[in-house]
């Protein structure tokens, strides 16, 4: 039955949508069936008129030019299929119910009507939230994703919470001068607390400038170059000894420029980027840092991300994600003769690879019940263990998911993840693992999902910052 199907397919891509196969078993005298295949073509169909209707802001050519059809063309409903995925990954014109198809057997044309409805139509956003990386927070946005309804990104968002200021100005076209090439550019400043047992604080200035195209239908390459001046002041703090007496933090106050070129590869089929439940997400992205670009911080930090949707129901899909990084300084000789003068046994690294440019792993975005940042590798210094951020990463997620209701979804879910020090080799055998359920709730005024999380740590060692509850608002990945 499947084999037929996808002769029926076909046929369909070829513009033939009356095709029809019938299938006739014939058993001859040695116990083999012969199978017979009739195939009625029908006649060839191509695409008349294409309109839309429900889109009172997002003008036509902006749905218009993601399907991947001309009027005129072969009718190939497998590509117009793929075209309906697209709008639907748009996030602010959501189809709502089957397109129309009027079918003229005298020009053998097909004309198309395409329904939905606006999603995302505030444009001013005044609110806040909470997450376990940045605490509770208050933002005021103007943003929107379909600028004037030409499909444009436009934002000016200012943030103030517990862990973050942020200030940014930004603007990107994914269609830049009506061609399938995108432009961006940003403006920053932010300042970021770390929890006291990083203790980190960092106060960031720049802006980024970017430039992309599409390969295929779902494929695109980008490229990023960003700018940064950063002051940080780190108070590493070692743990508490075995009778509870905590050391005297360590002080290091540094200032470095990151000059970055980040090209990037990115596939992404799913069919909603916000309630995804069907369809695969891959990045690879590669920083690069120092060198001729200048600034003073000396790497390449090349990160990967593959995420896949199964719909094991019209209700229920399983999804598995998968992400890693790895940090290679590219100056260290130059950074050891820089920092000649620090005392023996501090980590001469540890200023060549800023902290806030390590990974760290833990929270609700990676290993859930976790606290944000608190999966690190640490080093002595001065005698004290202190957490200092991972030269590698990885980290894994399964989640089983349940559309209880429009609004509500029950996830149940699996993670595990580890950072790694410097030339330390990546061991499954140290992963750490959570499990546990997960309850999100679609609002009106979020695109994104409140998350209610309960986490279970399967393997409790001495010294985790573990919580078995969380909250958040926002995609896991």
């Amino acid at each position: 039955q499947a084999r037929l199907e996808l002769f029926e397919e076909a046929y369909q891509r070829r513009g033939y949508i009356y095709a029809y196969i019938n299938s006739q078993y014939v058993e001859n005298q040695e116990g083999i069936v012969d199978v017979h295949l009739q195939v009625f073509e029908g006649d060839q169909f191509r695409l008349g008129r294409l309109e839309f209707e429900g889109n009172t802001v997002t003008r036509d050519k902006v749905l218009r030019r993601e399907i991947f059809l001309e009027e005129g063309d072969i009718m190939d409903m497998e590509t117009f299929r793929a075209s309906m995925y697209k709008l639907g990954q748009l996030g602010y014109f959501k189809v709502t119910q089957n397109p129309d198809f009027q079918i003229d057997q005298e020009t053998k044309t097909v004309d198309v009507t395409v329904k939905g409805q606006e999603e995302g139509k505030n444009d001013i956003q005044f609110g806040g939230g909470y997450s376990e990386a940045y605490g509770f927070f208050g933002q005021l946005m103007f943003a929107t994703r379909n600028f004037l309804g030409e499909g444009e990104n436009l934002g000016v968002s200012f943030q103030q919470g517990a862990r973050q200021d942020y200030f940014s100005l930004s603007y990107s076209d994914p269609w830049f001068l009506d061609r399938p090439h995108s432009f961006g550019i940003s403006l920053f400043n932010k300042d970021t607390r770390l929890p006291a047992s990083i203790g980190i604080q960092s106060r960031a200035m720049g802006g980024t400038l970017a430039y992309g195209f599409r390969l295929d239908r779902f494929e695109s390459i980008s490229f990023l170059y960003a700018l940064q001046d950063v002051d940080e002041h780190s108070a590493m703090v070692a743990p508490p000894d075995e009778n509870g007496n905590v050391p005297l933090p360590i002080i290091q106050d540094t200032r470095f420029t990151t000059s970055t070129v980040v090209p990037s590869y990115r596939y992404d089929s799913r069919d909603n980027p916000f309630d995804a439940f069907r369809g695969t997400k891959a990045t690879a992205v590669v920083s690069v840092s120092g060198g001729p670009l200048g600034g003073t911080v000396d790497l390449i930090k090349p990160v990967i991300n593959y995420t896949t949707f199964y719909p094991l129901s019209r209700l229920t899909s399983l999804s598995f994600n998968v992400e890693g990084g790895y940090i290679i300084p590219t100056d260290e000789d130059g950074c050891v003769h820089r920092l000649a003068d620090l005392e023996p046994g501090n980590s001469l690294l540890q200023l060549c690879v800023p902290r806030s440019e390590r990974f760290f792993v833990g929270g609700e975005y990676s290993l859930r019940g976790f606290d944000s940042y608190s999966i690190t590798p640490y080093e002595e210094v001065n005698g004290n263990p202190i957490p200092v951020g991972g030269f590698s990463y990885g980290v894994f997620n399964l989640e089983y998911l349940h559309r209880v209701n429009d609004p509500l979804r029950l996830v149940l879910f699996a993670d595990a993840g580890q950072a790694y020090g410097y030339k330390e080799e990546f061991d499954l055998s140290k992963l750490r693992y959570t499990a546990g359920a997960e309850l999100r709730v679609f609002l009106p005024v979020f695109q994104f999902p409140l998350r209610f999380i309960y986490a279970v740590n399967l393997d409790p060692q001495e010294g985790d910052d573990f919580k078995a509850f969380q909250f958040s608002i926002g995609n896991t990945f």
